[in-house]
């Protein structure tokens, strides 16, 4: 984030009267030469901006005023297109401080008044990370708007209050929040009513977006039930310290969040790995494929080793996993981040980086890239064709597809 003056995200979106985020693609910045156009709006948000959704055969427009983090003010048009085949949302007017190395930041807007809104443009993975840990977000939540207050844990509650207890007030362990949130879900989608789908097999990259909004879902219950009546400070330090917290506490359950499931489906799938194992230096890769054993062992081949790192953003954080794992040149990251630059790409193939991205995803990334990045189900295929797998009893049970 430029520092241009005093808004902030998290205060400004507080305090507003509702907001919404997204991603910035490589198209809305002229990667393809349409930003003239300006933002694709989701659906969601006409929530902000009319009282009313578009009407089919109509266009209709609301005027506003954004104050910008980075100290421009824009008078931008908010956009209902309807009319012949077009069915969209737009928000034009006023973005030429952007370019196409904005593509994968996050653009914030936050209603302050019917025509006035504070807008933030994240560029960096902390920045994003904090936002999200703050409101308790996933990038499944770009797009829809969002009330500074809300929380959605009602049908939670009967279910889930006797499992609370047996935590005696504490936060249960990462691994056993991932379980349940895996719990969930598992019986709308293995239980579910359209036998069709289940012929076909479960589409594992839309399961573990599902997993990880079920576990957020479920965390914030925890933070609710542990929290609602008994949160106190003794001094406006103590508040400080007890809202660092929480927040670190959040940020950090995001990451092993993403590593528990996609473990579980390396698990689901009879495919063999070591996780947070130690490498050369003291690294401690995510995961090795097929194992640490076999990391160690210089008669074991390079070529059928594999590392995966995992990021649920990336934009700064890939140069991380370079010296990972010296034995495996080429190195896989796991990433929720939607849209990079072509230039971060570039640089990300000098340097031998896979990205592999939930399928949803990957038409966020610039159209010249995205053959080259993987989906979950293509790293899954590649894993499935080394040469040591686990054909373990728990593995045939839980295999999907």
């Amino acid at each position: 984030m430029i520092e241009g003056n005093n808004l902030h995200p998290i205060a400004s979106c507080t305090a507003s009267k509702g907001f919404f985020f997204k991603y910035i693609s490589a198209n809305e910045v002229g990667a393809t030469g349409s930003h003239q156009a300006g933002f694709y709006m989701p659906r969601d948000s006409w929530k902000l901006f009319f009282k009313e959704p578009g009407v089919k055969e109509t266009n209709s427009e609301a005027w506003i005023k954004i104050k910008w983090n980075m100290g421009q003010e824009t008078e931008s048009r908010f956009v209902w297109y309807g009319r012949g085949t077009r069915s969209e949302y737009r928000l034009t007017n006023g973005f030429q401080f952007l370019n196409e190395n904005n593509a994968g930041d996050v653009l914030i807007l936050a209603k302050q008044s019917d025509v006035r809104f504070e807008g933030f443009i994240l560029t960096s993975d902390v920045e994003i990370d904090d936002f999200f840990a703050a409101f308790g977000l996933t990038s499944e939540d770009s797009g829809t708007v969002q009330s500074p207050h809300h929380v959605d844990d009602a049908d939670l509650e009967p279910r889930l209050e006797a499992w609370i207890r047996n935590f005696a007030g504490e936060f249960p362990p990462s691994d056993v929040i991932s379980a349940q949130a895996r719990e969930e879900v598992k019986p709308r989608l293995v239980h579910g009513s359209d036998p069709a789908r289940l012929e076909r097999g479960i589409d594992l990259d839309s399961l573990l977006l599902r997993w990880v909004e079920s576990e957020l879902r479920l965390f914030r219950f925890i933070e609710n039930h542990k929290y609602k009546d008994s949160l106190s400070f003794d001094s406006v330090d103590d508040f400080v310290q007890k809202a660092l917290s929480i927040l670190n506490r959040r940020k950090s359950r995001a990451g092993y969040s993403l590593e528990n499931h996609l473990a579980e489906i390396f698990r689901w799938r009879g495919i063999r790995f070591a996780a947070q194992q130690v490498t050369e230096e003291n690294k401690r890769p995510d995961f090795i494929f097929p194992g640490a054993a076999e990391y160690q062992d210089p008669s074991f081949p390079a070529a059928h080793l594999r590392m995966l790192a995992v990021k649920t953003t990336c934009k700064d954080r890939w140069r991380q996993i370079l010296n990972e794992a010296d034995r495996i040149p080429r190195k896989h990251l796991f990433t929720l981040q939607q849209g990079i630059s072509s230039n971060q790409l570039d640089e990300m193939e000098k340097h031998g980086v896979i990205l592999v991205v939930p399928e949803k995803y990957k038409s966020t990334f610039p159209a010249g890239f995205q053959e080259r990045i993987l989906t979950l189900r293509d790293f899954l295929v590649e894993l499935a064709q080394l040469p040591v797998t686990d054909e373990s009893p728990e593995s045939r049970e839980y295999r999907l597809f």
